[in-house]
């Protein structure tokens, strides 16, 4: 039984390497993913890779170069040669160009992991209540929900598995918990267990909320589980075992992406197709880089940031975000950031450099909510004094925070320096740097009301919540004609809109923006006052010369430009204007995909030859990079990121390899005319094309109409053919642009499809320079001449006859034989 698990084993191995037996391509056209996926396979000892080169016209080269035709030892010295060679000269050359290679490969990757989690850290936050999913197979699927700054309200444990009986059993637990609590989302683990968790929500928002709009949205669970046993998950929830402390983290993560996966190491974090075949000391290098840069171009609230978020701010490391956050606690939070500089530590150098990536709302300055550093405070003044504001103006404009480790803001000014520590132990590193107003309330039901000033928020809190009117829907109707829906074939994907836009007045919940912890307050959403001044203040910045003005307050134009628009959005998070991702009510099934139907996904991964999509199933499809945009891209990258939501169309489903490919362009789109008459230009100049993946490279002559097979990217040569799914094009030679890899109407010769190189039209002539004549002195030998156009003029010189007087020419020198003679 265990050989044939391991022939099992072994089968699916060589499976995944299929489109590598019998693969050929010239070393200096390889790309870098296909030289980490080949070593891959020499590792796991299902391929065998060689170099291929013309040994002995390498020995008679080096014979000829080194050893000469008449030394007596000729044949002695050239088998020492030969021997040389071939133990030790050709092996180390190739060691060389694979490990070359192999550099190469990893330098590339890098830059695209980098690119990926940049885009996974970037994702904007989902400020709502959140019901977690942590699926699991034999332990069960944990549950947990939570209030919208990320405090548990209430965990239990359900089974997807088993009779109908305890799957209907385990849907109305997860009803009544989503009743319970008023959850608009459901968030669940791509983990093990995903799709049948998956199908068990799906039809319990069948059965029992059909007419809400509630949905769900998988969340890539990448590195939860070794956040739930590190330290800091120890620290941060102790109350908590290892699997919720998991479950509670892929809550929090669609909550707030960057303030959740700072706080994993970010090699841990599935960013890329090869990432575990890299160094790991340059990937942590270049990640932890991306982190920073993320975090710094976000911003962080000192007064709610945890210390894993303030150590990945510029000027700051471990040792002085943990002396941040434990003077906080003991001295009770900042007011202005000049108070920084008292934290041991933080000297003038530190402060420079971190004073304007760390916020502070509701503080003294107004500015210190805003991302305009200390230095330029004075210059802040001064614009608003030309824009006829005053600072008092300003501050109106400004969102109103509501202190992580407060109550109610009105409550929190009686409160004393140990009530505010005692509150931040058990909400600062639980929310990251999110704001709220019921931070308190931590487990279900638990309202701590151990002083009377906890109590009177409490029911304050309360009072203000039972102004607005609640439903039992866990979304408000102004969501539902705010958003439409996304067309998928059916209603099982919904806009984010409907979740985003009005459920806060239903469910008494203030939205924030979490990592900046600025939130608006909700006497401020209806005051017209603040929005029109907001507004005044916005035309005014649009109609500035900012060059004039910068040249009157003697600032660079840059810097003016930035406090500006500082002025004019306050407060702004930079991922609001990202597209949210993508939440689903339904499920779809592999045998439900038919060519052409449209789908709509989220993009989990982007490679050199394309983008892997979630479109609902096990297993994501693949939008080849031929098929990314109408026209053409060097680099995904260009086009898509991890996380962004695409619209994409079935190319063709490969059930048994459970494949399927996608398309992002529109069926019936065509490219513009310019650029298919360029690509033609391009095809009729450039030689055979060449194929990839799994074949031989054709030999001249060959027809070279075959698609890439796979799923892989087709190159050409002088152009590069794309296809997607490997359907050989007959005809001419070359490979069509279907996005199958089919031939358009037999091909175009050369094999230069849309893709490869830059397609060009035809280069103009090249201008003739001037040739100076040569002097007489370099007819006669007395100077050197000084390039080879002299030495084409002295022959063309000395060949040309001198001339003849006609009347002494003779017969036999007639002008023909004289051009004959020439």
């Amino acid at each position: 039984q265990r050989r044939d698990a391991r022939r099992r084993k072994r089968k699916k191995l060589e499976a995944s390497f299929k489109d590598y037996f019998d693969f050929r391509e010239r070393l200096n056209r390889i790309p870098p993913h296909r030289v980490l996926a080949i070593n891959r396979g020499e590792r796991t000892r299902v391929l065998r890779v060689k170099i291929e080169y013309d040994a002995e016209a390498m020995h008679v080269k080096g014979g000829e170069t080194l050893i000469s035709a008449d030394h007596p030892h000729a044949s002695f010295l050239q088998e020492c040669l030969r021997d040389a060679m071939q133990r030790s000269v050709l092996p180390s050359i190739e060691r060389d160009i694979r490990r070359e290679l192999t550099e190469r490969a990893e330098g590339h990757a890098l830059d695209v992991f980098a690119r990926n989690l940049r885009q996974l850290l970037m994702q904007p936050p989902v400020a709502r209540r959140v019901l977690a999913v942590d699926p699991g197979i034999r332990s069960g699927c944990k549950v947990v929900a939570l209030d919208e700054f990320g405090h548990v309200l209430e965990h239990s444990l359900i089974t997807i598995l088993g009779d109908d009986q305890r799957k209907e059993h385990s849907c109305k637990k997860v009803a009544e918990i989503i009743r319970r609590n008023e959850l608009p989302v459901v968030a669940i683990g791509n983990g093990t267990g995903c799709r049948e968790a998956e199908q068990l929500i799906a039809d319990m928002i069948t059965e029992h909320f059909a007419d809400s709009d509630l949905a769900y949205v998988i969340v890539n669970e990448a590195g939860a589980s070794v956040y739930s046993t590190s330290v800091l998950a120890g620290e941060e929830l102790p109350e908590y075992d290892a699997t919720l402390r998991g479950a509670i983290s892929i809550g929090r993560r669609l909550q707030d992406p960057l303030s959740e996966l700072v706080k994993i190491e970010p090699s841990n974090i599935g960013v890329g197709l090869y990432q575990h075949d890299v160094k790991s000391k340059p990937l942590r290098q270049s990640l932890d880089d991306v982190v920073q840069s993320c975090v710094n171009y976000v911003g962080v609230n000192v007064n709610s940031a945890s210390p894993a978020l303030l150590a990945y701010v510029s000027g700051l490391n471990q040792l002085t975000a943990r002396r941040v956050y434990d003077h906080r606690r003991t001295h009770g939070p900042f007011k202005t950031r000049e108070e920084l500089k008292a934290v041991p530590g933080i000297g003038d150098a530190v402060f420079q450099q971190a004073a304007g990536f760390l916020k502070i709302n509701s503080g003294e300055n107004p500015l210190d909510a805003t991302w305009i550093h200390p230095e330029s405070y004075e210059v802040a003044k001064s614009a608003l004094d030309y824009l006829d504001l005053t600072i008092q103006d300003f501050a109106r404009t400004i969102p109103e925070a509501v202190d992580v480790a407060h109550s109610r803001p009105a409550i929190a000014l009686q409160r004393t320096k140990e009530q505010f520590a005692a509150g931040l132990d058990r909400a600062a590193d639980t929310c990251s740097n999110c704001g709220g107003a019921q931070q308190e309330a931590a487990t279900t039901g638990e309202i701590a009301a151990t002083t009377e000033i906890a109590a009177t928020a409490v029911t304050e809190t309360d009072e203000l919540v039972t102004d607005a009117p609640v439903t039992d829907a866990p979304v408000s109707d102004a969501a539902e004609s705010d958003g439409e829906s996304i067309s998928t074939g059916s209603d099982s994907v919904v806009s984010s809109g409907e979740l985003t836009t009005g459920s806060s007045a239903v469910l008494g919940e203030t939205p924030v923006e979490t990592t900046t912890g600025v939130a608006p307050s909700v006497s401020d959403a209806g005051n017209a006052e603040v929005g029109t001044l907001r507004e005044e203040i916005a035309s005014k910045v649009r109609n500035v010369d900012v060059a004039e003005v910068a040249e009157k307050l003697s600032v660079g134009k840059h810097l003016l430009e930035d406090i500006l628009s500082n002025l004019a959005r306050p407060g702004r998070d930079p991922r609001e204007d990202l597209r949210p991702p993508v939440f689903r009510r339904g499920i779809m099934k592999l045998e439900d995909l038919k060519p052409g139907m449209e789908l709509t996904g989220t993009v989990l991964n982007v490679v050199d030859f394309g983008a892997f999509v979630d479109i609902g199933l096990s297993d994501s499809g693949l939008v080849h990079i031929s098929c990314l945009a109408d026209r053409y891209i060097r680099d995904p990258h260009e086009v898509v990121g991890v996380g962004d939501v695409l619209r994409v169309w079935v190319l063709e489903v490969d059930r048994d390899r459970r494949r399927v490919s996608l398309t992002a362009i529109e069926p019936g789109t065509e490219r513009p005319k310019a650029e298919r008459l360029a690509e033609q230009q391009q095809a009729e100049r450039s030689g055979a094309g060449r194929p990839r993946g799994g074949r031989r490279r054709p030999q001249q002559g060959e027809q070279t109409g075959a698609a890439a097979g796979g799923q892989g990217r087709g190159q050409g040569q002088g152009g590069q053919g794309r296809g997607g799914q490997g359907r050989s094009g007959q005809g001419r030679s070359g490979q069509g642009r279907g996005g199958q890899g089919r031939s358009s109407h037999g091909g175009r010769p050369g094999g230069a499809a849309r893709g490869g190189t830059k397609v060009q039209g035809k280069r103009p002539p090249k201008k003739v320079k001037p040739v100076a004549p040569i002097t007489e002195a370099m007819r006669e030998g007395r100077e050197p001449m000084r390039a080879f156009s002299d030495l084409l003029q002295f022959y063309e010189q000395s060949q040309t006859t001198p001339s003849v007087d006609p009347s002494t020419e003779t017969p036999s020198e007639s002008p023909g034989e004289e051009t004959g003679n020439e």
